[in-house]
């Protein structure tokens, strides 16, 4: 039976109307998003799915197999049109759900914070979700049915957790008293539309148009690290597993299209190895971006960090853009760097971080992008702070080697 939502008061009132989104009839639109709601059986995928469309709450009987429903709505000065489809939690129905995955933007991952159980079924639905959907669609998980504060099970801090594993956003909502609900579509909207921004059309060099913007790119650090995985995935856009270790110097070019442009990229894989190092270190001269890796799973590797930062500020032009990198974030059971552990570094050395898998395609497109917006908008108060740093007399702060995985 539908209900009146309650106002009933919650810590997202202040931000509520920010995050409005307002439901409109179907009209022609650029911009279709496929978003799938997977979980456990009766964990309230369906009111979610309910709200969602209809804005209202909605006692429901349990899906069976597939359900889908579309709705447009407007975000920003755009209309979306959402495809949402939410799945069977039983496992007889579990194989079925797994054709859906293919194509879809978003998934969000449910649990019920009543029911003890539906977060011990939570590792099947993520590895499911990562077997079976686009490596870049985005996750968002979802405690459910928090405004039953007496019969909770699962806190606030252990669904944080669950997340933080994971590397994913984390919400507790409720259909029933409108808590969230606006909020998680809006991010997950929001964060579709930032994986398209972030997308990087490459251009066949044969149909390539004549451009005066070319850029050298450098990727260093360690042995084994994934740097040559990365190379890889950069320039053809796949992942190759079992690269040999780079010999000397490998170097592909390749076209991009970014704002409007064309732009060559020259990029360069160094070898980790130490008797290539004084080879490599001729490279770094002209370089407009380096990307320095490390392996989250080689506590090793991070400890090499040091060595190779001061051959690029010792080696690379003064305004290179430099980006740290974690590389091999899929192998959460192997990981020894914590993600905090990666950014402190990064915060040391006043330079961006990302934790990239070159296997499951996590933020390579992101990270390739920030890199080439870098260089082509020069962040002139950075350079300048840069420059003042170098100027003073004072030495610069050591870099702490990360200890071991707080995760």
């Amino acid at each position: 039976m539908e209900k009146e939502l309650s106002n009933v008061p919650n810590i997202e009132n202040d931000d509520r109307e920010h995050y409005k989104l307002i439901r409109v009839q179907p009209e022609t639109t650029n911009k279709k998003f496929k978003l799938i709601i997977v979980g456990h059986s009766n964990v309230g995928k369906t009111t979610i799915i309910n709200h969602f469309c209809s804005g209202v709450y909605q006692d429901t009987i349990p899906t069976t197999g597939i359900d889908f429903q579309e709705i447009f709505v407007k975000f920003g000065n755009e209309t979306i049109h959402l495809n949402i489809g939410v799945t069977d939690g039983t496992e007889k129905q579990q194989s079925l759900a797994h054709s859906y995955y293919s194509g879809a933007h978003g998934v969000f991952i449910v649990y019920d914070i009543t029911d003890l159980n539906s977060s011990f079924k939570l590792d099947g639905w993520i590895k499911d979700v990562e077997n079976f959907s686009d490596t870049d669609a985005v996750k968002i998980l979802i405690g459910n049915k928090c405004d039953d504060i007496i019969n909770r099970e699962i806190s606030i801090e252990e669904g944080r957790e669950i997340a933080e594993v994971y590397g994913i956003p984390f919400f507790e909502v409720s259909s029933k008293n409108n808590v969230n609900i606006d909020k998680l579509l809006y991010t997950m909207i929001s964060d579709c539309i930032k994986k398209e921004h972030f997308k990087l059309i490459r251009v066949n060099p044969e149909t390539a148009e004549t451009t005066n913007k070319k850029y050298k790119l450098i990727i260093v650090g360690h042995t084994n690290v994934g740097k040559s995985t990365i190379f890889h995935r950069l320039c053809k856009g796949v992942y190759k597993d079992a690269i040999k270790s780079t010999i000397g110097i490998d170097f592909k070019e390749i076209y991009v299209r970014f704002e409007n442009e064309t732009i060559t990229l020259n990029i360069w894989d160094t070898a980790g190895l130490e008797q290539y190092r004084s080879l490599a270190q001729q490279y770094y001269r002209g370089a407009h971006g380096i990307f320095i890796v490390y392996d989250i799973t080689d506590l090793n590797s991070s400890f090499k960090l040091d060595s190779w930062i001061k051959d690029v500020e010792n080696y690379s032009d003064l305004n290179a853009v430099k980006i740290l990198i974690g590389s091999k974030c899929d192998d959460k059971l192997n990981r020894a760097i914590s993600i905090k552990e990666g950014q402190k570094i990064a915060e040391q050395l006043r330079i961006p971080f990302f934790e990239v898998s070159s296997k499951t395609n996590v933020n390579i497109e992101k990270l390739f992008y920030t890199m080439i917006s870098k260089i082509h908008t020069p962040d002139q108060t950075t350079n300048e702070d840069l420059i003042k740093l170098v100027k003073s007399n004072s030495p610069s702060p050591p870099i702490e080697s990360p200890g071991g995985c707080s995760c």
